[in-house]
Formats: structure tokens, sequence, C-alpha cells
């Protein structure tokens, strides 16, 4: 079973914007789907993350978004999470102000951009879960139901990307509803 110290869960970067405030980046979380370390988690464990979210940006405290690779520096704080929602199907939103000072952030945002795909890592501590059991395969499966949140890292390696049918659904409502997803 995971640890209740130091835990993480990646989830990818949905798109790089430029905007009156600077450069933005927004990521999109799995909320009850199972990722790849065999882990769920609950829906309330997902608003409780918006709800960190949001009021350490009210605070003025958000929440650091680091360079995951990068174990110390002076270019390893991109920026800072500004944001986070839940959608209906219990998707976290969460969009990121880059420091525009920062030349490592200029070059992540100006990569995305061009299409190289990232991942958002979540890791945080003081863990309640449960044991659940899934019908379909019997197996026991761990479902996360609270994690303070310490800190967001860009990295290359991603534990969660959304199925094809997922993204395929997400495409087809952007087109639908001429809005895009995640704002």
């Amino acid at each position: 079973f995971p640890s209740h110290d130091n835990w993480k869960i990646t989830i990818p970067v949905d798109r790089a914007e430029e905007q009156d405030g600077g450069l933005f980046l927004y990521g999109q979380a799995s909320g009850p789907e199972r990722d790849s370390h065999g882990t769920e988690m609950d829906p309330t464990a997902i608003q409780d993350f918006a709800d960190q979210i949001v009021s350490r940006a009210n605070d003025g405290d958000p929440l650091p978004y680091l360079d995951h690779h990068m174990k110390d520096g002076v270019l390893r704080e991109l920026g800072e999470v500004v944001d986070g929602s839940v959608s209906s199907d219990y998707r976290l939103n969460i969009k990121v102000r880059l420091h525009p000072d920062n030349p490592a952030a200029a070059y992540l945002h100006s990569r995305i951009k061009r299409g190289k795909k990232y991942g958002m890592s979540i890791a945080g501590d003081g863990i309640q879960y449960r044991t659940v059991d899934d019908p379909s395969t019997g197996e026991k499966v761990i479902r996360f139901l609270k994690i303070k949140l310490k800190e967001i890292s860009n990295t290359t390696r991603p534990s969660w990307v959304p199925s094809f049918g997922t993204v395929l659904a997400r495409s087809i409502e952007a087109i639908v509803t001429g809005k895009q997803i995640g704002r």
C-alpha cells in the first residue's frame, strides 16, 4: 500500500496560453478512474484538491509549480497554481501562471504550444484512504479520500493519461459546444 507521506499522482498538461496576465498552463486530472499505480481518487478528494488550490491562491500563498527534474536551482520555480475547479464528471482542472522572468518557464510554455507532451505531478502528505473491491476483477483497490497538497511539478513521465475515449469525447464536446474544455 502507498506510504502516508510523500504521495504523488501525475496528470497531463492540456494546453499553454498567453493572456494579458502572462503565460499559463492548463492541466486536468482524472477523477475516479484508476491510474497506472492501480489507485483511484474519491470525488471528495478531488473537490478537496480544488478547494486547497483556490484557498491558497486567495490567501496569497499559491502552491508552487516546480520543475520535477530539477531538484535544486534558481530556475526550479516555474510558476504558481492560481486556480482549481472540478468538472461535473469529477475532473480536477488546474491553471498555472508561469513566472515571466524564468527562462525555463518560457521554454516550457513554448514547447507545449508546439505540441510537446508534459505532465503535472501533484505531491502531498497526510493521506486518508480506504480499500475497496473492484466488482469487475475482484481486486482490492486503494481509493484516496484526503491528501494535503505541497506542490505541483512539471514532469515528462505522467502516470495518469486519459484513455483515448476520454480524449475523443472531450474533443467532440469542444467542437459541438464551441468551448475549450478546462477553463
